[in-house]
């Protein structure tokens, strides 16, 4: 009961940051359409009350010293000190804005930490209230003054059980709230328990980083890639053919989208789980970019979907501004060895901007095209360019020779 009171410079300060409060607050009536209408919300009313009763208190407290002996040196103003912690749930909401939030969060963690704030300074906001009731229930009956703490794990009791704690509800006003906060427990608190649940589950199980082993190189694949694309990209990487020059090196995919199920499937095959990596992220971010050490990589692809079909205009649009973002985050890094982009494109238009940006770029409806203009002049030379630009293992060219060789087919092997 000593320890009621609050220092006189704590009171002093609390005043002077509610009036630097107020003076921050004060131009948004000027600038809001309708200023009228913009005092009488919710929102504006308790950032007033919040501003002004600290000045309030301290102002009383200098006409009555007196006042200063009294819970919390506030007198009657203590009563709207719930509101006060109540404005601080909008405030740290608009912290959590995402063009407001200059860390670095994702939706998920964004979300989660929303929804525990509202939870959090709600339970706050009803503790305070019971706190100062019970204070002057206990006070009438000269009884032993209950403490914040106890306050606090009496309402957390009674929003999971129901149970009481030391703090008895033998008034209509603890009873009162003993039954609001089981009802905030039953109905109110269990859908944003919910929420936050689902938004766990929903969480990406992909990584937004990559970081490459010791003397271990990679290789970046952008692009919103279909099952086949990635396969025969990866067969053909990793083919037997090509030596010991890929045997330590990692292909990192790297996209906006979530994998499709078979595609997640393929890079967790027994063959690729170690040698392909998939990135979730956006390729126009330099961060992301950073994160995944675009700039040490050894070759960066933009590959194109092939089933683009009517969208293939946006789909090399979309690969116009990455080649653009990523040739300007690679400048920006000063890297001492330049890394080669290879460029995969939709429409032919699309290679003439392409040229300034990748080494080498690929027309596919140019090569499609080209390809059966050759087959009508020279019949089977798609196949003989196919057979020439393929891969193929000699565990597989072994035995098809020694086929031929059996069946006397002298001119296959």
């Amino acid at each position: 009961k000593r320890r009621l009171g609050v220092p006189f410079w704590a009171l002093l300060t609390e005043a002077a940051l509610s009036l630097l409060l107020l003076l921050q607050f004060l131009p948004r009536y000027l600038l809001a359409p309708d200023p009228l209408e913009y005092l009488r919300s919710v929102f504006s009313i308790i950032t007033l009350v919040t501003s002004l009763a600290p000045i309030c208190v301290v102002a009383n407290v200098l006409l009555d010293p007196d006042m200063q002996r009294t819970f919390m040196s506030a007198g009657s103003w203590v009563f709207l000190y719930p509101v006060i912690f109540w404005r601080l749930q909008p405030a740290l909401l608009r912290c959590l804005v995402p063009i407001k939030n200059v860390y670095r969060m994702t939706p998920m963690t964004r979300n989660v930490l929303r929804a525990l704030t509202t939870v959090f300074t709600t339970v706050l906001a009803i503790t305070v209230l019971t706190h100062i009731m019970v204070f002057y229930q206990n006070k009438d009956k000269d009884s032993e003054i209950q403490g914040f703490d106890e306050a606090f794990f009496f309402i957390a009791v009674s929003a999971i059980t129901g149970l009481s704690s030391d703090i008895e509800p033998d008034t209509w006003f603890t009873r009162g709230v003993v039954l609001f906060v089981m009802f905030i427990g039953i109905f109110w608190l269990p859908p944003r328990v919910s929420e936050m649940l689902s938004l766990w589950q929903d969480r990406s199980p992909w990584p937004a980083a990559f970081e490459p082993e010791a003397n271990q190189a990679h290789v970046l694949v952008i692009g919103d890639l279909e099952y086949s694309t990635l396969f025969e990209f990866l067969r053909e990487f990793f083919c037997e053919d090509h030596g010991i020059r890929t045997v330590n090196t990692v292909v990192v995919v790297m996209s906006e989208k979530s994998p499709s199920k078979e595609v997640g499937e393929l890079l967790h095959d027994p063959a690729y789980v170690n040698r392909a990596k998939f990135v979730l992220g956006s390729p126009t971010s330099f961060s992301q970019l950073e994160d995944i050490q675009a700039d040490s990589a050894q070759a960066i692809f933009l590959l194109s979907s092939k089933a683009a079909g009517d969208n293939a205009a946006k789909e090399d649009a979309a690969k116009v501004m990455i080649a653009l973002a990523v040739r300007k985050f690679l400048r920006a890094s000063r890297i001492k060895r330049p890394v080669p982009i290879y460029a995969q494109v939709l429409l032919p238009e699309t290679t003439l901007h392409m040229e300034y940006l990748a080494e080498h770029v690929i027309c596919i409806e140019e090569l499609r095209l080209g390809l059966l203009a050759k087959s009508v002049m020279v019949p089977g030379f798609a196949s003989l360019l196919q057979l020439l630009t393929s891969s193929i293992p000699g565990t597989i060219t072994d035995p098809l020779i020694r086929t031929a060789e059996r069946g006397r087919k002298t001119w296959l092997a």
